[in-house]
């Protein structure tokens, strides 16, 4: 028994989808949402490590007078996660676009 030649259907060649475009309204809460979260966690990750280990050089120190006194460990991973979010979505923001 032979097996009958199948060809493929005939369908033209796709290209794989373009990147969607960001909103042009959008751009600069994105650029504010990645700049601020970039703050808050690179100065989350400073202050961390200043508490952890009290040699790290004061880089990002105004962000200490955000965390209450008996709270700076707690606070400072709060900035951290805060910071990482807003990072998260200001990307989403920036490839977000409609399926309608």
């Amino acid at each position: 028994m032979s097996v009958p030649d199948q060809s493929p259907p005939d369908q033209p060649f796709s290209s794989p989808s373009p990147r969607p475009q960001a909103d042009p309204a959008l751009r600069p809460v994105a650029a504010a949402g990645h700049a601020l979260g970039g703050v808050l966690t690179v100065g989350g990750l400073c202050g961390l490590l200043r508490e952890a280990f009290g040699w790290w050089p004061p880089l990002m120190g105004f962000l200490r007078h955000l965390a209450p006194a008996g709270y700076e460990i707690y606070s400072f991973i709060i900035m951290i996660a805060v910071g990482l979010v807003l990072v998260a979505a200001a990307s989403s923001t920036s490839t977000r676009h409609d399926h309608g």
